[in-house]
């Protein structure tokens, strides 16, 4: 595993809570959707866009998550506990060099 592959774990897990509150914004535009009009002929293309953006984010999300854990895997198997418990303080809790140190 490489510094570069390691020091992506941050932004991976921030690009994973933006599309998560992109999936809840589209979530209650869904439901805002679905429930302002009843009993009117309604058009599918609105909906199946919310359907097809939820689908393609939430696989976005899920390679990001796959990628996240075998990284997370990779700094909980390392056997030395003093290189474990940098790895872990600088690259999973993203702190600095200095106050890893």
């Amino acid at each position: 595993m490489t510094n570069k592959q390691l020091s992506q774990l941050h932004y991976l897990k921030k690009e994973i809570k933006m599309h998560q509150e992109r999936l809840t914004e589209l979530n209650a535009l869904a439901e805002i959707k679905s429930s302002a009009i009843t009993g009117m002929p309604m058009s599918k293309s609105i909906s199946d866009r919310i359907g097809y953006s939820v689908i393609k984010i939430i696989s976005i999300k899920d390679a990001l998550s796959k990628l996240c854990e075998e990284l997370t895997d990779y700094i909980e198997n390392v056997d030395d506990p003093i290189i474990r418990m940098i790895l872990t303080y600088r690259y999973v809790n993203n702190f600095s060099w200095e106050k890893t140190a």
